[in-house]
């Protein structure tokens, strides 16, 4: 392997059989090559007389960027695809953690460059961080199908297999429309946001994008003086009431008669999911004894009123129930 120089500026980048990552470099790798400049040099080999970019992409367009001239680089002579490729894999799995979106890219060149889908999945999985399923595998390769505009906008947004498995159930356009819905929300609000418009889509006949266009959804987006936080619960609540509309109505019953109770604020008070006894589940914390017999006190006052027995009354009335794909 020998020692080179590229200018970074002139460097034909359009063969990216080796790419895996779609991120553009991070603001801190800028601040690092214009200070000391380039400390690990990237890696190429030569394809067809030219040389191609193999390991250190997001370090050469950090150089670009930087508008450097020179760049030190490693050449290395090696005729197979393969090789290189997985060496490109090693020495990228020994410096940092591939993104989800990495690693779909990953074992979908794998693929394309002779790896063996038996290999894949008992070899390359493992190595990734999965099991070996390929169930996975599957959902991985279908990612990295995906248009490339939409996959460098779920690099930064999708990090869990499976809400990714549930974000590929929708075409192409909702996908674009779903990923900044999705910017400000853990894995686990991202899974709920996408399995409710999945399931009230098909409860109502309707197409994703026709559920995103609705008043209620589009009045929770575009809510005034909320933050994008405050946006994403307003969005999963009105996909809720969606999905289980009976539920949801008699849900908002509940916490209305709760509250008419005089319910202590403190003590979160849960009925059983979907109504389906007349169980209440209550969770409150305290430090001291009066507080605890302050919550009690409180708690006993509401147990005394109408409303109250109304509200436990919820879990024995037949509602017409919810269906849900």
């Amino acid at each position: 392997m020998d020692l080179t120089s590229y200018d970074p500026l002139t460097l034909d980048l359009a063969d990216e059989r080796f790419r895996v990552s779609f991120l553009p470099p991070e603001e801190r790798l800028l601040i690092s090559i214009g200070a000391v400049g380039l400390v690990q040099p990237p890696l190429f080999v030569v394809r067809e007389g030219k040389p191609v970019l193999l390991s250190g992409w997001k370090r050469v367009l950090a150089c670009r960027r930087l508008g450097l001239r020179g760049m030190k680089a490693w050449l290395r002579n090696e005729p197979d695809d393969l090789k290189c490729f997985r060496l490109a894999v090693m020495e990228n799995l020994a410096s940092r953690e591939l993104s989800l979106m990495e690693k779909a890219e990953t074992v979908s060149r794998l693929m394309r460059f002779g790896t063996s889908r038996e290999s894949l999945k008992e070899e390359t999985l493992p190595l990734l961080g999965f099991s070996r399923r390929f169930e996975t595998l599957d959902v991985l390769l279908r990612a990295a199908a995906m248009d490339s505009e939409v996959k460098r906008a779920a690099s930064g947004e999708l990090a869990d297999i499976s809400v990714l498995d549930a974000f590929l159930r929708f075409g192409p356009e909702e996908r674009k429309a779903l990923l900044p819905l999705l910017r400000r929300a853990g894995r686990n609000k991202q899974r709920e946001i996408l399995e409710d418009l999945w399931a009230a889509a098909r409860r109502e006949g309707l197409s994703p994008l026709e559920v995103l266009a609705a008043g209620d959804i589009r009045e929770a987006l575009d809510a005034p003086r909320r933050t994008p936080g405050q946006k994403v619960d307003l969005l999963r609540a009105a996909l809720k009431r969606r999905r289980y509309p009976s539920a949801s109505r008699r849900r908002e019953e509940f916490e209305g008669l709760l509250k008419r109770s005089g319910w202590p604020r403190r003590a979160a008070a849960e009925p059983a999911p979907f109504f389906e006894d007349d169980s209440l589940t209550v969770r409150f914390r305290f430090r001291t004894k009066r507080e605890l017999q302050a919550v009690l006190s409180e708690m006993g006052r509401s147990s005394d009123t109408k409303e109250f027995s109304a509200a436990l009354r919820l879990g024995e009335e037949e509602g017409e129930g919810d269906v849900s794909a």
